[in-house]
């Protein structure tokens, strides 16, 4: 596969979390099997979820930063050329603390910051987007109105 190839599946696989984050907003926890279709292009997965409360297997583990932390819910998205691993996350810390520990962590381990924003208003909300030989790395990071936190991390295993 190409880098150009590997660069447009990265896009698309955090263009399709991005759905799937959207439809977990929206109560739908129930997706397990989906095919995204456009033009000529189709991709399918089927999600895998981990135990509630657990971290799916697979997950590095080392992206969990915050020892504080509950476990809502992890999953893996199974395509036929890749994997994708997903640990959403409540914590008591806040969205730039949150924020700060995941640039310094993806700085102090060799990757590579493609994208990074921190906005406060009205409710604070940060991304980061890194990649490296590994695998690429997606953390949203917002606050909802009771100013409790949640962090969403995806992780592409290139491997």
């Amino acid at each position: 596969m190409s880098d150009k190839q590997k660069i447009k599946l990265s896009l698309a696989l955090l263009a399709l979390s991005l759905v799937l984050i959207g439809l977990s907003f929206l109560g739908n926890n129930s997706v397990d099997h989906v095919r995204v279709s456009s033009d000529q292009n189709a991709v399918t997965f089927r999600k895998n979820n981990a135990p509630q409360g657990q971290i799916i297997a697979g997950f590095p583990n080392s992206l969990i930063l915050d020892s504080t932390r509950t476990i809502q819910e992890s999953y893996m998205l199974d395509y036929k050329t890749a994997a994708q691993y997903t640990v959403q996350l409540a914590t008591k810390d806040s969205v730039a603390g949150e924020y700060q520990k995941y640039l310094d962590y993806l700085n102090g381990n060799f990757y590579d910051l493609v994208f990074q924003r921190i906005l406060s208003s009205p409710h604070p909300l940060a991304a980061v987007y890194a990649r490296s030989s590994q695998g690429d790395i997606a953390v949203q990071i917002s606050a909802d109105q009771q100013n409790k936190t949640k962090v969403i991390i995806n992780y592409l295993n290139k491997n």
